[in-house]
């Protein structure tokens, strides 16, 4: 905040005096006691000297912080972009419609294969011990104790 130490001062600078304290609260550099002291004090100055004391142990606010600008992208890029994954997604829907009548095909075979053919084996795919012989492969049956 400059001003001149012996001039006068208008509302305009009090305002800009009491605005900067505000910013310096936020950022934490002042407590709420002193905020409130200070601003208390800004509104009573009548001279430029009156509101220096109140920034002097206080870093200067020249300008206030700006953001950075966000990134622009080119329009091509975005219709491109655009474009490509339209694309993308009209690919993968004919590929999924064109694929799924074999997947049903072959699951309905493999399901059909497994009840049908297997015969009492059934979908489990294990006979049941009863079905055995006694002397399957070297004696003993086949499940061993």
């Amino acid at each position: 905040m400059r001003t001149n130490d012996s001039l006068r001062i208008g509302d305009a600078e009090r305002d800009a005096a009491i605005a900067a304290l505000a910013r310096h609260f936020a950022d934490g550099r002042l407590t709420q006691e002193e905020h409130e002291e200070r601003t208390g004090l800004a509104l009573k100055a009548r001279t430029g000297a009156d509101l220096r004391v109140l920034f002097a142990d206080l870093p200067r606010l020249d300008q206030p912080t700006a953001k950075p600008e966000p990134r622009r992208t080119s329009s091509g890029r975005v219709v491109l972009s655009s474009v490509a994954s339209a694309l993308l997604v009209m690919v993968g829907v004919f590929v999924m419609l064109h694929l799924l009548p074999f997947v049903a095909l072959f699951a309905f075979v493999f399901i059909a294969g497994r009840i049908f053919v297997g015969g009492r084996r059934g979908w489990s795919g294990r006979s049941y011990r009863s079905e055995w012989p006694p002397d399957t492969w070297r004696g003993g049956g086949f499940y061993r104790r």
